[in-house]
């Protein structure tokens, strides 16, 4: 009898770590199979926190010497900690020519940011050739135009959403694509790096909650146009799904694009709102005729994203 009271008082403590750790194990994994329902879809965006939830529960499954329990969720922590890490693996880039392309992307959050200044502090710190804004309303536009002086070649379009374009680089065939019923608005536009002519494309699909299949499809529709681009492409803005979605794997798989994340370590963007930011939903991606020499954060603004700058570099393939 002592013995089965004292077997009880064991395993006690292990009940709820082992439940928590189940749980996690289970939406972790669902996490893999986004293309199944939109619930797996949405457990995927959370590996940075998995990973923060895993470490405690794993400790104490040790500290109880539950070895076997251990080994058994070790597996799950390690499957969840592979795409995470990735961030973190030194890319082999091909030679680079000289010329470069630096852009400065962010989500204003519309009306209920003012801090006009410090964005246009940012803007003149980084000094981009190319930034991309999404959520502008007038006042925005008024302030960023007013502001920036130096970036004559702009592209704005307030409805649906709000996006823009300002480009100390000269644009052409510049235009506003609409998509679907909701007209949600993305800009794309040629330009020169060095004597290369480039694609840009600029997107802020919509968020997923309830407009799941649309802005799937405007990532499908972006893939199909950046993999028939034959010349460099860039693909940057809000895209408002995360690196370890299956519809971001799809986008860089079909449009022959690579994150330029990759290499420069875990560079989360959503949201400022908590403690700290969680998934990286701001993205610059580019095709092989591009690759990131500079990736950064910016600072809180305002937003409840953070600003992402990037500096690519020319590829030597690109000039064959």
């Amino acid at each position: 009898m002592v013995r089965k009271v004292l077997r009880v008082l064991k395993i006690a403590p292990a009940v709820p770590v082992v439940g928590a750790l189940a749980v996690l194990s289970i939406a972790s994994t669902a996490g893999f199979f986004g293309e199944m329902a939109q619930l797996c879809e949405l457990a995927s965006h959370f590996r940075f926190l998995y990973l923060i939830a895993f470490i405690p529960l794993l400790l104490i499954l040790l500290c109880l010497r539950f070895s076997k329990m251990f080994a058994f969720f070790l597996l799950f922590f390690i499957a969840n900690a592979v795409p995470f890490f990735s961030f973190y693996v030194p890319q082999r880039h091909p030679a680079y020519v000289g010329a470069t392309l630096s852009l400065l992307q962010f989500n204003l959050w519309g009306p209920r940011n003012s801090h006009h200044d410090k964005v246009l502090a940012l803007v003149r710190d980084k000094s981009p050739d190319v930034v991309g804004v999404s959520e502008i309303t007038d006042t925005w536009v008024k302030a960023l135009a007013e502001g920036l002086p130096e970036y004559k070649y702009q592209m704005i379009e307030k409805r649906f959403g709000g996006i823009a374009l300002f480009s100390r680089l000269p644009l052409s065939n510049s235009r506003v694509n609409y998509y679907g019923s909701i007209r949600r608005p993305r800009i794309e536009a040629e330009f020169q790096v060095g004597k290369n002519p480039m694609t840009i494309i600029f997107a802020h699909p919509v968020i997923p909650k309830d407009k799941f299949l649309i802005r799937n499809g405007e990532l499908s529709e972006i893939a199909i146009r950046a993999g028939s681009t034959k010349n460099g492409v860039v693909v940057f803005g809000d895209l408002n799904c995360s690196p370890w979605s299956y519809y971001f794997g799809k986008l860089l798989e079909v449009g022959r694009l690579s994150d330029t994340e990759t290499g420069f370590g875990f560079h989360p963007t959503w949201t400022t709102q908590w403690y700290f930011p969680w998934v990286p939903i701001d993205h610059c991606l580019a095709n092989k005729d591009l690759f990131a020499i500079e990736r950064s954060v910016g600072p809180p603004i305002g937003s409840d994203h953070l600003p992402v700058f990037v500096k690519l570099g020319l590829s030597e393939q690109a000039t064959d």
